[in-house]
């Protein structure tokens, strides 16, 4: 009886990655207040605290080089509304006289972001900690401008470019309409009825039948052959939820 009180208690529990304006959710990164998108690989995790404090939302994914060593990449998003309108280039070169941290400029190009063709530049930047190579792509629509970044270290950075550059590519700017459908997934309870299996709860409340393991290892049954009671209130988290947890 305590775990259904349990239950009941924390029905409608925000789940997945949330912010303010922002949300992760899928894969897919959402700011409402400055009306855009971004998606990342699910190799990405999401971090919407992010250490730098002009980020709005950073993405890192961890993985070895051929050498064996380990090597971190990392995407970053920074918007502000400015207060008057400038182009993405006008935009770009005030942003780097304004950067305060060390650094080089050491190539530009352009790179296709929300329908448009936009400026980016390669820095390296040092700090205490080392060099770091970061690509850099800059956006204006109205007075909405947003830098989205990819850095690691110098050495893995032609590797990682092509990676950072298809992310910057899922930028785009969203309707109001489209945006009023991205919501926070809530935490849902079902009651289990005769005859149901994890796979038949996966299938009707999530449209997900292969997700049947873990949805009973979700609710605390760790023995997935035991299936769901008839009577026996029941967690529905969303998929995300649902893979974290596994």
């Amino acid at each position: 009886m305590k775990r259904d009180e349990f239950l009941r208690q924390i029905n409608g529990l925000a789940l997945g990655n949330a912010k303010a304006d922002e949300l992760v959710e899928g894969g897919v990164y959402i700011h409402k207040g400055l009306r855009f998108g971004l998606d990342f690989p699910e190799s990405y995790s999401a971090n919407l605290n992010p250490a730098d404090p002009d980020a709005l939302a950073a993405f890192t994914r961890l993985l070895k080089t051929s050498g064996g060593q380990a090597q971190q990449r990392v995407v970053g998003v920074e918007g502000r509304i400015l207060e008057q309108a400038r182009s993405s280039e006008e935009y770009a070169t005030r942003y780097l006289s304004n950067l305060k941290v060390q650094h080089r400029v050491v190539g530009q190009a352009w790179v296709s972001m929300a329908g448009a063709r936009v400026p980016t530049r390669v820095l390296d930047v040092t700090s205490q900690g080392g060099t770091l190579r970061l690509l850099m792509a800059f956006i204006v629509r109205n007075r909405t401008a947003l830098v989205v970044y990819g850095f690691t270290d110098p050495a893995g950075f032609q590797e990682a470019r092509p990676e950072f550059e298809r992310i910057m590519g899922t930028l785009r700017f969203i309707p109001d309409r489209e945006l009023a459908t991205y919501k926070t997934t809530q935490l849902r309870l079902v009651t289990g009825r005769a005859g149901d299996t994890w796979s038949s709860l996966a299938s009707r409340e999530m449209n997900a039948p292969n997700q049947g393991p873990r949805l009973a290892i979700y609710n605390g049954i760790f023995d997935t052959s035991r299936q769901p009671e008839s009577g026996m209130l029941l967690k529905i988290p969303n998929r995300a939820a649902l893979k974290e947890k596994a």
